[in-house]
């Protein structure tokens, strides 16, 4: 069997609350974009979810939509993160559906983050980089025994 058969076994085998590795960072709708910001600061995560009173998604916000605010308006840190978050996650995945579905979702979005719901309630958001630590997990003695090709590494870009 070759590692995309494998892969795609894993994919359908697999349920989304396997992704999960890190704890809910959420706020309620009244926090501030200054609270959302030292959220993500002093839990060292990358986005912060935003929930109404019955833990249902209303929207997310990201270290990308914070460099897009900073960018592009007046800084009130004291706003509502209604002003800035994303409502275009039209859905969340349940814990129990399979990762092929999440990660088709993700794909055809174009989303680096997905809510994870348990009977409707949102319980951990996953991310790209969730969904590669998984893969890692599961092919980590092919990935950490690979020998780079020496040849590329003088056009190499980035870390």
């Amino acid at each position: 069997m070759e590692y995309g058969d494998n892969i795609l076994s894993l994919f359908r085998k697999d349920q989304c609350g396997r992704l999960i590795r890190k704890q809910l960072n959420s706020l309620p709708e009244s926090a501030s974009i200054r609270e959302a910001i030292m959220s993500m600061l002093d839990k060292e995560i990358d986005y912060v979810c935003i929930l109404d009173d019955q833990e249902r998604f209303k929207g997310i916000i990201t270290e990308q939509l914070i460099v897009r605010w900073v960018r592009n308006s007046s800084l009130n840190e004291e706003a509502p993160v209604a002003t800035i978050m994303s409502t275009e996650l039209e859905c969340c995945m349940e814990r129990s559906e399979p990762i092929s579905k999440l990660v088709m979702t993700m794909s055809k979005n174009d989303f680096m983050h997905m809510p994870i719901t348990d009977r409707g309630k949102v319980k951990a958001v996953v991310s790209v980089r969730d969904f590669v630590a998984y893969l890692v997990d599961y092919f980590a003695e092919s990935i950490y025994t690979l020998i780079p090709d020496q040849t590329d590494q003088k056009n190499r870009e980035g870390a």
